[in-house]
């Protein structure tokens, strides 16, 4: 990494932990919906817990930068697209019918950050990056296997999953935005309150919708405290970061790896054995997220910066 930039460095740095850490969550969830109430107490725990954490940070800091509620509106639109719509539409997906690979669906956010970039924000993709691109997005598609998807419930189910997805990169163009014409605000700061405006809908949708029994033992302990603290307050700040150290599509397609580490952890933790198809796709979305990597530590010296300055926590 000689050649790169330190936000450079910094931010594949955090890419390989978001990897390690979203992609053992879902482990993690399958292992605690039992006694945390079912998916939607606990995507309400993951969120709330934190918040709780991020706010006790920030609390700890205490300095103006870190305390300053960051600008209200644009700080609510990125919470609404990527607490509460990700959030509420992949639930929906498990709910409803959704389990296995369709609910890595919702990891569709670096196809829709390509088309809202290309199609709304008229960004020009040069064909050599498109090629790149595409290499790690045909081995998402070959993991989820649409083609095997034929009842009606896993259709609906695939739906909401692509609309969280949706809604997750509507958040991504957001976040790049209210960095851009901010960019002294502390990403800290920023995750912590979008996170606290999206958790509201969310515990009204959570206290409506039907859960089981919420067992209090150690296995819910263990399970809340590394849903929120490692999954929820650091995932998604290092998301932040991420997000302003990188361009959106390289930053967005680089999340890519997380369902495909999930697959990995179900293999060595739970014994979910992967076929042949399976280690196809998993190897191109590695192999295309190395590729994209080379080519950027190649051309380091050469590329265009980041839109926003280095943010400090």
């Amino acid at each position: 990494m000689d050649g790169m930039s330190k936000d450079k460095k910094t931010a594949y740095l955090l890419l390989v932990v978001l990897w390690l850490v979203w992609g053992n969550f879902w482990v993690v969830s399958k292992n605690a919906l039992p006694v945390m109430g079912g998916a939607w107490m606990l995507s309400l725990f993951k969120i709330a817990g934190g918040v709780v954490v991020l706010f006790i940070v920030l609390f700890i800091k205490r300095n103006s930068l870190s305390m300053t509620p960051p600008p209200f509106i644009p700080t609510l639109l990125y919470g609404l697209t990527q607490t509460t719509g990700f959030t509420a539409l992949t639930v929906f997906a498990l709910t409803h019918g959704g389990a296995g690979k369709v609910s890595v669906l919702a990891y569709s956010m670096p196809i829709w950050v390509i088309v809202l970039n290309t199609l709304v924000l008229k960004q020009k993709l040069a064909v050599s990056q498109a090629m790149k691109l595409a290499i790690p997005i045909i081995g998402f598609v070959i993991v989820v296997a649409p083609w095997n998807i034929n009842e009606s419930k896993q259709v609906i189910s695939s739906v909401m999953a692509l609309l969280g997805g949706l809604s997750w990169g509507v958040s991504v163009l957001i976040l790049k935005w209210i960095l851009k014409k901010n960019p002294t605000v502390n990403v800290l700061n920023l995750t912590a309150w979008q996170m606290l405006y999206g958790l509201v809908p969310l515990i009204a949708l959570a206290w409506y919708m039907p859960h089981t029994p919420i067992v209090f033992n150690q296995t819910f302990i263990l399970s809340f405290l590394y849903i929120s603290i490692v999954v929820s307050a650091l995932g998604w700040f290092c998301w932040a970061a991420i997000a302003s150290k990188l361009p959106a599509n390289i930053a967005s397609i680089n999340s890519l790896a997380a369902p495909a580490v999930a697959m990995m952890s179900g293999m060595i933790f739970l014994g979910n054995m992967l076929s042949t198809t399976d280690l196809l796709g998993v190897a191109l979305i590695f192999g295309g997220i190395i590729i994209i990597f080379a080519t950027s530590k190649k051309k380091s010296n050469e590329g265009t910066a980041p839109v926003t300055a280095s943010q400090k926590s």
